[in-house]
């Protein structure tokens, strides 16, 4: 087992509102680009900093690359509205996340213009989500 010790909560934290905001100015791009226009690290679990907060790869198998994030300890408490898949197990897939990625794999077929809306609008709910856990996170310190 190893744990990533990268980033802290908070940093973590925002990093992802960084990350989303971007995405929600630029809606097409990918997390990946979004992270290298940022100039954020790319090398990261899920090209997410909360995922590199909380990883730990459990037998990592570079041939199939397996990789498992400790989804118990990511400090977003994901509200699910997703049900699209049952076979998704993180929180976050379930969450408005996931309805970005399956909003993005269907850009990405389509290249359809009308989708940007919504990614858009996934974007700017993810990275409230952020900001919301931010605030719990700065006014628990006090």
């Amino acid at each position: 087992m190893i744990l990533s010790g990268k980033y802290d909560k908070k940093k973590a934290l925002e990093q992802t509102l960084t990350l989303w905001n971007e995405i929600a100015e630029n809606p097409q791009m990918n997390k990946f680009f979004a992270l290298k226009a940022l100039c954020m690290d790319t090398d990261m679990f899920c090209h997410c900093p909360i995922c590199e907060y909380t990883v730990i790869v459990y037998g990592f198998d570079f041939s199939k690359g397996f990789l498992f994030a400790d989804c118990e300890h990511c400090p977003v408490e994901w509200k699910e509205v997703n049900k699209v898949d049952s076979k998704r197990t993180q929180p976050c897939v379930k969450s408005y996340f996931g309805l970005w990625v399956d909003t993005y794999s269907k850009y990405m077929e389509t290249k359809d213009e009308k989708l940007l809306n919504s990614l858009k609008l996934y974007a700017i709910r993810i990275a409230s989500i952020m900001e919301d856990k931010l605030d719990e996170l700065e006014s628990n310190q006090k």
